[in-house]
């Protein structure tokens, strides 16, 4: 259920078929080495959407960015959280008490935005908590906002240190910290949510760990990990790349759906080919536009804006234009279509696939 590591797995195994190769394991020195048989099977698992009708149900979609503290002289987490500040607010997010970083309180209301739904309005919130903004004797108030985001948010991202056996290091001045272990009590939302664990090899303990937690699997959580070190220079990539496709619009300011491989693409760079992140969950994600799509395949259109909810385009067929729907599989789509892609141009990666009539027909 990781899309990113696992897909690229896929290409060295795919389908069910399994290969093997023997890799020579050694110590710091290099003398005491042993053979390893190394298993690599192919992943069933295949692109999908986030939830994102459930996101938006009740309105609102919150998204919370938490900041791990930073041991280093530079303080790479307070640049990277200064630089977020001034990126929402000159990419048109508002914050009527916020016009700049050093004005951010633990307790400032988020910056926000509205995007259209199926039609309807939804604001965009985006809340930032960073070590810095309590006194070295509240640590604990960076713990209750972390609870509070896990317990309500509908996107949470921690950005910070991390590793084996480690958990949120909210800061290290003092160390403050919640522990993996107590990630199974925490009161995390029953509603679907997505979490965003940005730092060093979070793809195993973090995932393990917070699926100890009762209130929560794979049908109302997805969990985005990295596999190996993750450098301070990927945390502005990351963010940006989140919070920008998370709230994409097209024109008339529809939210514009991506799959996760598309959103994905954009940090499992060659610059940052090392790190890699995947997302835990995505077989139980839709494989379909999450926004309105019954009775808008093959509707007679004009425009984009004809076909429902964005994401679905105007295509042309021989008898005239027709609706699409955007998806990511030939399962998602009906009898007598299939998932194509549209564009091979690279610079129009983002554009999901279309469900079309494979023979080209639509019955009026």
């Amino acid at each position: 259920e990781l899309v990113g590591s696992v897909y690229l797995m896929s290409q060295l195994a795919p389908g069910t078929g399994v290969r093997t190769f023997e890799v020579d394991v050694c110590d710091w020195s290099g003398t005491d080495c042993e053979t390893v048989t190394v298993e690599i099977r192919g992943s069933d698992s295949r692109d999908a959407f986030p939830k994102y009708n459930e996101l938006f149900s009740d309105g609102v979609f919150d998204i919370a960015v938490h900041f791990g503290g930073d041991y280093n002289e530079e303080r790479f987490d307070l640049d990277t959280a200064s630089w977020l500040v001034d990126y929402l607010l000159e990419g048109g997010w508002k914050n009527p008490s916020v016009g700049l970083f050093d004005e951010l309180a633990i307790d400032s209301p988020p910056f926000t935005r509205t995007i259209l739904v199926e039609g309807r309005e939804v604001e965009a919130r985006v809340y930032v908590v960073h070590s810095d903004m309590v006194e070295a004797d509240r640590e604990e108030r960076l713990s209750e906002a972390m609870k509070q985001s896990l317990a309500e948010r509908d996107v949470v991202i921690y950005s910070g240190h991390a590793g084996s056996g480690a958990g949120f290091i909210l800061d290290y001045q003092p160390r403050h910290e919640i522990s993996a272990g107590a990630f199974a009590d925490l009161p995390l939302a029953d509603k679907y949510q997505i979490y965003v664990f940005d730092g060093c090899q979070t793809y195993r303990t973090y995932v393990d760990d917070m699926m100890k937690n009762p209130r929560k699997d794979f049908d109302n959580l997805d969990i985005v990990t990295t596999v190996n070190t993750t450098p301070f220079a990927v945390g502005y990539q990351v963010l940006h790349e989140f919070l920008y496709w998370f709230t994409l619009t097209d024109a008339e300011g529809n939210h514009f759906p991506l799959s996760w491989m598309t959103i994905l693409r954009g940090i499992n760079t060659r610059v940052y080919h090392d790190v890699h992140y995947g997302v835990h969950g995505i077989d139980n994600d839709p494989k379909l536009n999450p926004h309105a799509s019954e009775g808008i395949f093959c509707r007679p259109c004009q425009a984009d804006a004809d076909c429902g909810a964005g994401g679905n385009f105007c295509l042309g067929y021989p008898a005239g234009s027709a609706c699409g729907v955007a998806c990511t599989t030939d399962t998602a789509c009906p009898d007598g279509y299939r998932c194509a892609r549209l564009y091979d141009d690279p610079d129009l990666f983002y554009l999901p696939k279309q469900c079309i009539q494979r023979d080209y027909v639509c019955a009026p």
